[in-house]
């Protein structure tokens, strides 16, 4: 009986995975959702501190519950009001890497190099906010939109995190080349799961990453300076005759109201 078992089954195969990733890890994906949360943080918060920045310099109505007010408008120039936005978004992005730090700590997520994903999480977090930022000074509204498609919808099917970039079509691979959400998840990825190993991906992380913050710091310094040397200035007086206008137009409304409730029998 031995014997023919044996022979039935001359080979005796078990499977083990190697370096098995540790509880915490959601099967692998805690690097892909925590590259996203760095993305959107870069993303959503330019666009907070641009609006911010605009309603504090007066250029921008600020709203706060039912109360609608402009502030003080502030004679400064469209360069140096980016370089506000920048300063805010240097300190955002220090003060964001660490509540996430502490959030993933708090969940039990392992961090084996703590002040790394922290310092790499501020990087990305200034690279991402610092390039939207010079595209909404530059484009203005419209720059929301190209923000968003950079770094949101192209980003995530290009990522290379939930479906390997083998199984995805060609255009997606070839755009993982440069597209910041793959950049920021080959570092992450790195640096939580493979103990920071820069031909495991950090290297070209930080080098792709240092490429677009370099990007983001010319394209918007250089046509910024470009509008203001160009006398593409802020109007002076124009939210002043703004709100005049909006009470005229006000004004005129109710009197059209009186006189036709008058004129009724």
């Amino acid at each position: 009986m031995a014997a023919a078992a044996g022979l039935a089954s001359p080979i005796d195969v078990k499977s083990t995975a190697y370096n098995p990733l540790p509880n915490g890890t959601g099967n692998g994906l805690s690097a892909f959702y925590y590259a996203l949360l760095l993305l959107l943080a870069g993303f959503t918060g330019s666009i907070v501190v641009s609006t911010l920045v605009d309603s504090m310099l007066g250029y921008v109505p600020a709203e706060f519950g039912p109360v609608y007010r402009f502030a003080e408008q502030v004679n400064i120039s469209r360069f140096r009001t980016l370089l506000v936005k920048w300063a805010v978004m240097v300190v955002l992005a220090l003060l964001t890497s660490g509540v996430y730090l502490a959030i993933a700590h708090g969940l039990g997520m392992p961090i084996p190099l703590g002040w790394q994903v922290w310092l790499y999480g501020v990087f990305a977090i200034i690279a991402v906010g610092v390039t939207s930022s010079s595209l909404i000074a530059v484009l203005g509204s419209m720059g929301l939109l190209v923000s968003m498609l950079i770094f949101v919808i192209l980003g995530l099917p290009s990522a290379g995190a939930t479906v390997p970039l083998e199984a995805v079509p060609a255009f997606f691979r070839w755009l993982a080349q440069f597209e910041p959400m793959h950049q920021v998840f080959l570092g992450v990825r790195s640096l939580l799961y493979l103990n920071g190993n820069a031909d495991a991906g950090l290297s070209q992380a930080l080098t792709m990453t240092s490429i677009g913050l370099i990007i983001g710091l010319l394209l918007g310094g250089f046509i910024t300076h470009l509008y203001d040397r160009s006398s593409f200035h802020r109007i002076p007086g124009a939210v002043e005759m703004a709100i005049a206008v909006e009470h005229q137009a006000q004004y005129q409304a109710r009197q059209s109201a009186r006189e036709s409730s008058s004129e009724q029998p």
